[in-house]
């Protein structure tokens, strides 16, 4: 009885240390992809935002994607990032241009977690110039925030003290009596553990399946919003038609099924906007950015599209 009392609180205890560690020491490789404009393969892998390697992301947490390549690109390459929550849901969060330096970490935000989010293993598919890479898996845990390091040795140490207490006090328990006797008595008064219950797991939210958290808010001249969640999205005239604009305004700006008028994306941790080769241009505090390229967007920034309204960038402000 003694030693397989000894093998059940060993098996728990293991128990106890994995279940504690595991999110910790999960980590998924990163990939790299080979492309023609770049020297190199390009390395790629989730990251916090100073492109140190992160696998697992609790509510609170930005996750980041870093890419680098040690001999550099000749031009700049072309990178979709498209993700799959555990629902099966796939959401497009950055298609656009970056030049990646020799060497240096070019790290982008894809989302803030939520608890919008469904927790689980969620997928992130990587193309860089039409070349797939392979899939990168990553742990999201909506539903909590992660035990600190130095929390979750405290409790293995706790753990780990008592189990060895016990089994201590039940050997020298088992060692006091003489011959039968003792053991007979032993056996009498022993008293089984209750058996250990594990905790009901809660299945994800699966309703809730939309990367929704707003990074920033549009604030129109009749004074409606539009709050945006995407760190790249495409804006047209069918964007504005649903806010009640005047369509005499409206009209010279150009439509999303023609491309769109401009564009606002998430690069690192600044905003850009760029003009989208639009008839009327786009003015940006009062100047022309038809052709210009990416300009910084920052916070208060007034957007004038074909400069018939002004649109208020607004970056929405976290806790």
């Amino acid at each position: 009885m003694r030693g397989r009392t000894i093998i059940l609180g060993s098996t728990v205890l293991l128990i106890i240390l994995v279940t504690l560690a595991t999110p910790y020491l999960a980590q998924a490789p990163p990939t790299s992809v080979s492309v023609g404009a770049c020297y190199g393969p390009i390395t790629i892998y989730p990251s916090d935002s100073l492109g140190n390697f992160k696998s697992t992301f609790t509510t609170g947490e930005t996750v980041y994607l870093t890419l680098i390549d040690e001999q550099g690109c000749a031009q700049p390459v072309t990178v979709t990032v498209t993700v799959k929550d555990p629902t099966g849901t796939l959401t497009t969060l950055i298609n656009n241009q970056y030049t990646l330096p020799a060497g240096v970490k070019t790290t982008l935000a894809l989302f803030k977690v939520s608890t919008a989010n469904p927790s689980g293993q969620w997928i992130i598919y990587v193309t860089i110039d039409g070349v797939n890479a392979a899939p990168i898996a990553i742990n999201i845990n909506s539903q909590s925030l992660p035990l600190p390091l130095w929390l979750l040795a405290t409790i293995i140490i706790t753990v780990v003290a008592a189990v060895l207490g016990v089994l201590a006090v039940m050997r020298i328990m088992g060692g006091k009596g003489i011959g039968g006797r003792g053991r007979a008595k032993e056996e009498q008064t022993r008293v089984l553990p209750a058996p250990i219950q594990q905790a009901p797991i809660t299945a994800p939210e699966r309703e809730r399946t939309k990367v929704g958290v707003v990074l920033y808010r549009l604030r129109l001249p009749n004074g409606m919003e539009i709050p945006v969640s995407e760190p790249y999205r495409v804006f047209g005239r069918e964007t504005f038609e649903r806010y009640g604009l005047p369509k005499d305004a409206l009209d010279f700006i150009t439509r999303e099924d023609r491309g769109g008028h401009f564009k606002i994306y998430l690069r690192g941790t600044k905003w850009f906007i760029e003009d989208l080769g639009s008839t009327n241009g786009t003015l940006l505090n009062g100047v022309e950015i038809k052709g210009k390229g990416p300009q910084e967007l920052k916070n208060g920034d007034t957007i004038s599209p074909a400069g018939v309204m002004n649109i208020v960038f607004r970056i929405e402000q976290v806790g």
